[in-house]
């Protein structure tokens, strides 16, 4: 069943990028290890509560990183953990490596999840927790 969620939701986040009508892209060419790294960094908003589809809009940013392959396979998302986790920023630091081995299967997608990263990080959350000592 894991199997099948992570494809849900590479679906989703596939459709969200394609359904994007302010989908934009700008070249971003870095140096890794003494290897030259041509990618793109991709940026797209959505709604802030998906509740409300035509309120305030927040932009997710994500790394693409084109396969190497003559015939690339479907794109490898990858979607870091914990919470404010940078995919981005794990991709281009001590796991990078495995980010470039994976663009032998297809094209590596490293999301920035809200708030996060190159992501828009203005999610105002004025409410606070106070828990009991």
């Amino acid at each position: 069943m894991p199997g099948a969620r992570v494809a849900l939701l590479c679906a989703l986040f596939a459709g969200s990028l394609y359904a994007a009508d302010d989908l934009r892209f700008e070249p971003y060419d870095d140096d890794y290890r003494g290897q030259h790294i041509h990618a793109e960094v991709g940026r797209f908003s959505v709604p802030e509560r998906h509740s409300d589809p035509h309120g305030r809009k927040i932009t997710l940013a994500f790394l693409r990183l084109k396969s190497t392959s003559p015939q690339p396979g479907p794109p490898i998302f990858y979607l870091a953990g914990g919470p404010g986790g940078s995919g981005i920023s794990l991709a281009k630091g001590p796991r990078g490596s495995l980010f470039l081995a994976m663009r032998e299967a297809g094209d590596v997608i490293a999301l920035d999840q809200r708030g996060a990263g190159l992501s828009d990080s203005n999610l105002n959350c004025p409410e606070s927790l106070e828990f009991p000592l």
